[in-house]
């Protein structure tokens, strides 16, 4: 990874080509701008790197607008193949409503050339139009609450019911087999966003990700590739988080953690990052830790990293 003057480039500047960084964030404090500065780095004029993005969380356009105002247009950089997007929110068949539209155009029919009401009817139709009107807010609540939970599940279940992940990595392992093939591609990113949305894709079956996770791990030995994943550390139960975060923590060779300022909210810095890098070895091959504490800002199309009473 190429060395900047930013703290956060620097602090990653050691990380090998093979390597996994795990970025963990919590409720309070995002750590979604990490993922968009890497994703930017990696897209870069000075990089000859393919991104391979796996988005669980958000549509494409969402990761679009947010790399324009950070100087990056996707649109170009997948018709130049420097982006491989999975678009895991993409609706399966084009023209087909979801269950979601359906709910919300049931009930709402325009109607056209009805006679003038008496003021009776008029009356029974204020009285009838409340009681229906309750009725659709109810069940649009129900079906907006259905749609949120199995949106993502059937978008990754599409192919082989619950192999659906092992399709997903499959597609992955032929795109980096290909890719490994070019001369123009040198080094080959892979991001997941994020593991905790994917968890819901799966209905809950914590074992068929960690498959999946450990599965992406093999390409950064077999191919040399880089895996950056984003999960939320405060969402799991203590029995989950021995599941999920301990396995991850144990395979990231570099953990990024964003968390609030331990002195609490701040009008000028938004939180701070721990960047602990596990991949560092000497000689003898025993493992030399290196840890990176800084606070950062957030602005409109960049992130500010400074160490504690630095800002001016």
């Amino acid at each position: 990874m190429e060395r900047t003057s930013n703290l956060l480039d620097e602090a990653m500047a050691e990380t090998p080509n093979n390597s996994v960084v795990l970025i963990e964030d919590c409720v309070e404090t995002s750590g979604a701008f990490v993922l968009h500065h890497l994703m930017k780095r990696s897209l870069s004029p000075q990089s000859s790197s393919l991104l391979i993005f796996v988005a669980f969380a958000h549509p494409f356009s969402h990761y679009d607008r947010i790399l324009r105002k950070l100087g990056c247009n996707l649109v170009m950089q997948k018709d130049n193949k420097r982006l491989l997007f999975f678009d895991m929110l993409m609706p399966q068949r084009s023209g087909e409503k979801t269950s979601h539209s359906r709910c919300f155009s049931h009930g709402y029919k325009e109607r056209r050339g009805s006679r003038p009401e008496t003021p009776r009817a008029a009356f029974h139709k204020i009285q009838n139009d409340e009681k229906k009107k309750e009725r659709n807010e109810e069940e649009k609540k129900r079906c907006v609450y259905i749609h949120i939970v199995s949106e993502a599940a059937t978008s990754i279940y599409e192919v082989a019911g619950k192999t659906g992940l092992h399709a997903l990595y499959h597609k992955i392992h032929k795109a980096v087999e290909m890719a490994s093939l070019s001369e123009s591609n040198k080094h080959i990113v892979i991001m997941i966003d994020d593991i905790s949305v994917m968890e819901i894709a799966a209905n809950g079956c914590t074992d068929d990700v960690l498959d999946f996770l450990h599965y992406c791990h093999t390409l950064t030995t077999q191919f040399g590739c880089l895996l950056v994943v984003l999960t939320h550390e405060d969402i799991y139960s203590v029995a989950d988080r021995a599941t999920i975060l301990l396995q991850m923590e144990y395979l990231g060779d570099v953990l990024v953690k964003a968390e609030p300022l331990p002195t609490g909210l701040a009008t000028d810095v938004h939180g701070q990052l721990t960047v602990l890098n596990k991949s560092n070895c000497n000689s003898l091959g025993s493992s030399r830790n290196k840890m990176h504490n800084f606070q950062f800002r957030l602005k409109e199309s960049s992130a500010e990293y400074f160490y504690p009473g630095s800002l001016s």
